[in-house]
């Protein structure tokens, strides 16, 4: 493959090895958790506890690799997918918001914060005139799998906000 040395192949590399690295280390945490159940040595308590920020974090590695490809692409619906996913992670965030309700957590508040400050300068950084200049323009819409990827991701997101 060749190398793309402009900011957003960069920016595509940099976001593919993390969600590489998310989906790895999550890869490897429930299959050792499982493994560690089976033996007797975790209960099931404890493994069902852990599990879903493992989910959250393996569909969150997954939602990275999804936008890193599309931004490879370098065409419009690339762009707008970026926009679209990172939107769609901003629902990752809504744990954050919910702690603020709980007295003993005062940094949550501020990283959930943070994080949706994070998402606005993304999108913007997209609809930048030299970034846009960066995709061809075409009328060809974003992949309907990618859709339907999410579509999937969204609810996860936002269900395993409430379980804690």
């Amino acid at each position: 493959m060749a190398s793309d040395s402009s900011i957003v192949g960069r920016v595509a590399r940099w976001l593919g090895l993390v969600g590489w690295f998310a989906v790895g280390i999550s890869a490897l945490r429930v299959t050792l958790e499982v493994y560690l159940w089976v033996m007797g040595v975790l209960s099931h308590d404890a493994v069902t506890a852990t599990a879903v920020d493992d989910v959250r974090r393996l569909t969150g590695g997954m939602l990275s690799l999804l936008t890193a490809r599309a931004l490879r692409t370098k065409e419009e619906w690339g762009r707008k997918f970026g926009i679209y996913a990172t939107l769609v992670g901003a629902l990752f965030s809504l744990r954050a918001f919910l702690i603020v309700f709980q007295r003993d957590h005062t940094v949550a508040p501020l990283i959930g914060l943070a994080e949706f400050v994070a998402v606005a300068v993304v999108c913007r950084w997209l609809a930048r005139p030299d970034i846009v200049a960066e995709f061809r323009q075409s009328d060809s819409p974003i992949p309907s799998w990618m859709i339907v990827c999410l579509v999937l991701v969204a609810p996860i997101a936002i269900g395993t906000s409430f379980i804690q």
